[in-house]
């Protein structure tokens, strides 16, 4: 029998295992053949350890064995020998720069040094959400590099995501049951997203009932665009760069303003109904005019009044 009866230990770790024997029966000796701290036959024991200082075979498989007066019997102690990565580490595959939107790219995470591989679990994090899991079945028991991929396609609100994998080794299991394990991080990656300038409504309406009194053509776009603006009164562009007109200084007609960057673009119609110029004084003359001629016609009839009296 074996105590304990399976190891799992790191790479370089010291280890001490008991071979015993409860049988009666007399034998001719009991010893440990291994590739590392192998002990030679003893006669008269019923115990017998295998110890090494600095385990530093990877593929070991120590056997304790009992050699009887009729055959010989033994038991295989199951090793597993673990190294952690000695770096984990993220990039984009084929692509440098900033992404856009739409298209399809890979994130590639590189596990370096590590050992076995089945043991490994790369995880794969978007901020702090878990996305994907990617396990392996390789049977190498010395430390290789390993490597796995993350395909995604990119919207809008990928703009400064921040990626990270972590390189898991699943190495035991508790009294309770839980699994324990090991983890390296990788560094973060933030994404840069490009896209098109876009924007809620195409068309948009203003009178002398409009409250708002400018032309808001601001959108959401990156790189940040550029705006130019387009009137039929004019013909030509204007306030190029600026994304807001104030209504008080246009006249009626139709503006449009285009926003553009290097992805794409989008332009927007202002269909504007101003005040005629000055129809504030024309009111104010429909109003008071009257009164005004009025007081003039009343004032000529007195003076008229009073010559015909001084002739008299």
């Amino acid at each position: 029998m074996l105590r304990p009866s399976e190891l799992l230990l790191e790479y370089g770790a010291s280890v001490s295992v008991d071979c015993f024997t409860t049988t009666p029966v007399r034998h001719l000796g009991m010893g440990w053949m291994a590739s590392q701290g192998a002990v030679e036959k003893m006669k008269d024991v019923q115990l017998i350890t295998w110890k090494v200082d600095r385990l530093v075979h990877w593929d070991i498989q120590p056997i304790c064995y009992l050699n009887l007066l009729v055959g010989e019997c033994h038991v295989e102690l199951p090793v597993t020998v673990y190294k952690l990565p000695d770096q984990v580490s993220i990039s984009t595959v084929g692509h440098a720069g900033p992404m856009i939107v739409g298209k399809q790219y890979e994130l590639q995470c590189d596990v370096y040094n590590v050992a076995p591989v089945h043991l490994l679990t790369v995880n794969w994090y978007k901020g702090q959400h878990l996305v994907q899991k990617t396990s392996f079945s390789d049977s190498t028991k010395a430390p290789v590099n390993q490597s796995t991929r993350f395909h995604m396609s990119l919207s809008r609100a990928d703009n400064g995501v921040r990626y990270r994998c972590e390189a898991e080794l699943k190495l035991s299991r508790t009294k309770t049951g839980a699994q324990t394990s090991s983890k390296v991080t990788s560094q973060v990656l933030g994404l840069t997203v490009h896209y098109s300038p876009q924007i809620i409504s195409l068309v948009e309406f203003f009178n002398e009932t409009t409250e708002d009194g400018v032309l808001n053509c601001t959108v959401t776009a990156n790189p940040p665009p550029t705006y130019t603006w387009h009137s039929e009164n004019t013909g030509k562009e204007f306030n190029i760069g600026h994304p807001v007109l104030d209504l008080s200084f246009l006249r009626s007609g139709n503006y449009t303003c285009t926003a553009s960057n290097g992805i794409g673009s989008i332009s927007k119609l202002f269909v504007v109904q101003a005040k005629p110029r000055g129809g504030s004084r024309s009111i104010f003359w429909a109003i008071v005019g009257p009164f005004v001629g009025l007081a003039a016609v009343m004032i000529v009839g007195y003076v008229l009044v009073k010559r015909r009296t001084i002739k008299k």
